[in-house]
């Protein structure tokens, strides 16, 4: 999410994803029995996740790994951000269709673990 890498504030960054959630809510509903929907939600909970890493920086606990350092020197979740806006491309490349040979094996590989 673009406020997120602006460096906004944990309000800003759950007042922007709260109307997502209910898409993504419709769409894990009309997926229900498709591998994709592990995909969809596994994204969905990585997205989630920095809400809640940031809002405890914010009240002074440190993440427990995954932080970088940010423009203002501050340690901030970016390691949460990082899973979740990976996991974010592999489901566009999913639902597009668009996926090298590779990534096609690997995704099929992935499917086998869950």
């Amino acid at each position: 999410m673009r406020c997120y890498k602006r460096g906004c504030t944990s309000a800003e960054f759950i007042a922007a994803a709260t109307p997502l959630e209910g898409v993504f809510m419709n769409l894990s509903k009309k997926l229900k029995g498709d591998p994709r929907r592990d995909l969809l939600v596994n994204t969905f909970e990585a997205y989630q996740r920095i809400g809640v890493e940031m809002i405890g920086y914010e009240q002074g606990k440190k993440p427990p790994r995954l932080t970088s350092e940010s423009l203002f020197g501050s340690k901030r979740p970016d390691g949460f951000f990082g899973t979740a806006y990976r996991r974010k491309g592999w489901l566009m490349k999913v639902f597009e269709g668009n996926m090298t040979a590779n990534e096609k094996e690997f995704f099929g590989e992935w499917l086998k673990t869950t």
